[in-house]
């Protein structure tokens, strides 16, 4: 229950956070916008915060399965171990 327990802790902590990632990554790239680099820089560092978004929101969504899974598999030996 404990491993069950941190593993929502997590997913609760990256599901608030997203929207300061989103905003961080919104926020630098305005600020090298401003900086003197060049149309191809800009495109390529927007690849990568987006990727890095993905990449965050990927993680978030299998934290999440995970917590499902195991909250649904301790169900199942609970219920299974209350039968015998």
């Amino acid at each position: 229950y404990i491993a069950t327990l941190f593993l929502a802790i997590v997913s609760l902590f990256q599901l608030l956070t997203l929207p300061l990632e989103i905003d961080a990554s919104r926020r630098a790239l305005k600020y090298l916008k401003t900086q003197n680099l060049s149309d191809e820089e800009l495109k390529a560092i927007k690849k990568l915060l987006v990727i890095a978004a993905v990449s965050y929101l990927g993680n978030l969504f299998l934290n999440i399965v995970r917590l499902f899974s195991t909250t649904w598999h301790t169900g199942k030996k609970s219920l299974s171990l209350n039968l015998l």
